[in-house]
């Protein structure tokens, strides 16, 4: 007779593990399809763009006064030139260096910086019983029923209890069950499919079973 399945997953999070929450969730609605962004070689030219033209705008400015003695759009030239000279620094800087290294929105450094702070980690059980979490203050039982939905990427999955609280279980955190085997056992309990939190993602054949 098999033994009943058990996956423990100890939250130990990585900035790449917000990172992907922030592509899943944050920058768009679960299992919606990722914006269309700039790759990082192009996001960089923009930004030297950006540079290059305030800076083309100042010294123009500069050289019409200093030449001519007259100024063509006064101090709103110097402003407009400014801010798309730093603009384009700043965001020209975030994007330097080589394609696969990412530009970590805002959010996801600070989210990770206040995370890194916590004393103590949330560790999540799923058997046939159903859902627990376990966490500082927290000691939550739930039935499979509660879980609205089970979201998936490559690397991870999100459990979707409703009104905003979300529950991210990267593969690398499970310490008991393969993460592999977690699709079927979630349909086995539920009946219901593991859908992809970005439709146009690839890779997700062997995390979704129909």
């Amino acid at each position: 007779m098999e033994a009943e399945k058990e996956f423990e997953i100890q939250m130990d999070y990585t900035i790449e593990d917000f990172y992907a929450y922030w592509k899943g969730f944050g920058q768009k609605k679960a299992g919606k399809a990722a914006p269309k962004a700039m790759n990082r070689q192009e996001a960089f030219r923009g930004s030297l763009s950006c540079v290059l033209l305030g800076a083309a705008l100042v010294v123009g400015e500069l050289w019409l006064k200093w030449t001519l003695g007259i100024t063509v759009g006064g101090h709103w030239f110097w402003f407009l030139g400014g801010i798309l000279f730093l603009a384009g620094g700043w965001t020209a800087y975030r994007n330097r260096g080589k394609e696969d290294r990412p530009a970590y929105p805002y959010w996801v450094k600070s989210a990770y910086k206040k995370y890194r702070k916590l004393e103590e980690r949330d560790l999540f059980c799923f058997s046939a019983k159903g859902f627990e979490a376990y966490g500082p203050g927290v000691d939550h039982h739930f039935a499979f029923s509660a879980i609205q939905t089970l979201w998936a990427d490559e690397d991870h999955f999100y459990v979707d209890m409703g009104k905003n609280t979300i529950y991210m279980l990267p593969h690398h955190n499970f310490t008991m069950g393969d993460p592999a085997e977690f699709p079927a056992f979630w349909i086995a309990q539920t009946g219901r499919p593991v859908l992809p939190v970005s439709p146009d993602r690839t890779g997700l054949d062997s995390v979704i079973q129909n």
